[in-house]
């Protein structure tokens, strides 16, 4: 979406490390899946313990920056009441 292109555009030129605590959002795509994406292929993603819509989020970037479709698993009723309102996974 145009509210989070400038952090998408980094994630993927590689000169912002991703979202997940680690980067391990951008490691993956860049080692795995980006000559797929690249090519025009979505992917799906099930992320357990979702916890933030975006802060420390392993999945954020597959959601928001990629139009990835996914399943998000969150037992606390308030953080996945703020899941629902910002990102896209059931």
């Amino acid at each position: 979406s145009p509210k989070h292109q400038y952090e998408c555009l980094a994630i993927l030129n590689g000169s912002k490390p991703g979202m997940g605590e680690a980067g391990q959002d951008a490691y993956v795509w860049h080692n795995l899946f980006a000559r797929a994406t690249l090519a025009g292929e979505r992917g799906f993603y099930i992320d357990s313990g979702s916890w933030h819509p975006q802060k420390a989020s392993n999945t954020w970037f597959f959601d928001r920056c990629l139009g990835w479709s996914g399943v998000c698993v969150e037992p606390i009723r308030e953080n996945w009441m703020k899941l629902q309102q910002h990102r896209s996974c059931m």
